[in-house]
């Protein structure tokens, strides 16, 4: 029994499978901008792999010699298409600028030299010296290395909101960021499982290591499509973007003033209880306070010892004690008094409470009992 129409019902699957899902991100009307790039991404992924396949598997062309590879100059957009995503979901800059288009500039240069120094079908270039099979191995390892070094900037570009977010909004959005985090790893581990397959295939391993590329890229195709897309990119999308808040190196805020802040702040969450309403923000809270965020931000971060997060967090474990310890408790589920403290969520309720106290709640509320 020949498996070759099922490996390649599998990858063209896979092919149309990053199509529908390029589609499925522009339908949005969400951000479209930010989302362009995805879906571009997923777009340039398909073509690549339908590309790849078609000529091998339907057309049949043969390729120059052993080691010889189907050279998909899309790829080289891989990199550059994620990064701009990333960028651009974290606001740290303009959502699209002239100069991006400088990240083309390898996938242009590729095109240009296939097509005006490559000569196809008979396994030599129109370089003096150099034959298809190296340009081709030359080609795959500067795209590998590539794809490793703007996967990089979108790993620091991605920590670097995360942890703004922190200083920003009391939200605890680790659970959001965790599609993005996979998409990046799904990409990082396709690349490393293609080093090996290629690096034998290149030197002359058998042709079915090609394909079992391929099938590789399809099967992360589908994966992107269970667990990278839907409602984990629409609630990051709504997470606040923009520049960082203002660092304290060049701050005008003295010692003094910083702690007369922090002292009102105080007073202003025991009268107030902001840390109820589940959206507050430092720039929310400033305004009530007429401060500007970044003195805000300073003002808890050297006065407690904390980030923004963190301290409202802190504010709401407390009502949650006291709560369970009032009399009113047994009126109350944990999940109530969970929303009546701030928290919107009840994981994020029991993961930020255990954090803080070393218990969960019910075990909080069991030691109540005794």
């Amino acid at each position: 029994m020949s498996f070759k129409p099922i490996v390649n019902m599998v990858i063209f699957a896979g092919c149309v499978q990053g199509f529908f899902l390029a589609a499925l991100v522009l339908a949005s009307r969400k951000k479209p901008r930010v989302k362009l790039p995805l879906a571009g991404l997923l777009a340039a992924f398909s073509v690549s792999l339908g590309h790849s396949q078609t000529v091998v598997s339907v057309l049949h062309i043969v390729l120059p010699s052993p080691g010889g590879r189907i050279v998909e100059p899309v790829q080289l957009l891989f990199g550059p298409l994620l990064y701009l995503f990333c960028r651009n979901l974290s606001s740290e800059g303009k959502a699209f600028s002239w100069i991006d288009l400088l990240h083309g500039i390898p996938f242009t240069a590729a095109v240009l030299m296939h097509i005006f120094f490559i000569t196809p079908g008979n396994g030599v270039s129109d370089i003096p010296g150099v034959s298809v099979v190296a340009f081709q191995r030359a080609y795959v390892l500067a795209a590998i290395t590539q794809f490793i070094g703007y996967l990089s900037l979108c790993h620091r570009a991605v920590v670097r909101w995360r942890a703004r977010i922190g200083d920003e909004t009391a939200q605890d959005v680790s659970a959001d960021f965790a599609w993005l985090f996979a998409l990046m790893a799904g990409f990082g581990f396709f690349y490393l499982a293609s080093i090996p397959i290629l690096f034998w295939y290149l030197h002359g391993g058998p042709a079915i290591l090609n394909e079992a590329l391929s099938m590789l890229a399809a099967l992360f195709i589908f994966a992107i499509g269970f667990r990278a897309l839907g409602a984990g990119m629409n609630r990051l999308m709504a997470v606040p973007g923009g520049p960082a808040v203002e660092r304290y190196r060049n701050s005008p805020l003295d010692e003094a003033s910083s702690r007369e802040i922090f002292e009102e702040l105080c007073a202003v969450m025991i009268r107030e209880r902001p840390y109820a309403d589940f959206e507050i923000s430092l720039s929310t809270l400033a305004g009530r306070m007429g401060t500007a965020p970044y003195k805000l931000s300073q003002a808890i971060n050297e006065n407690s010892g904390r980030n923004f997060s963190e301290f409202i967090n802190g504010y709401r474990v407390d009502e949650v004690k006291r709560l369970i310890a009032g009399a009113s408790a047994p009126n109350y589920t944990l999940l109530d008094i969970a929303f009546e403290a701030g928290f919107n969520s009840k994981p994020t309720f029991n993961k930020v409470f255990k954090r803080m106290t070393g218990m969960t709640p019910s075990q909080f509320a069991g030691s109540q009992k005794k």
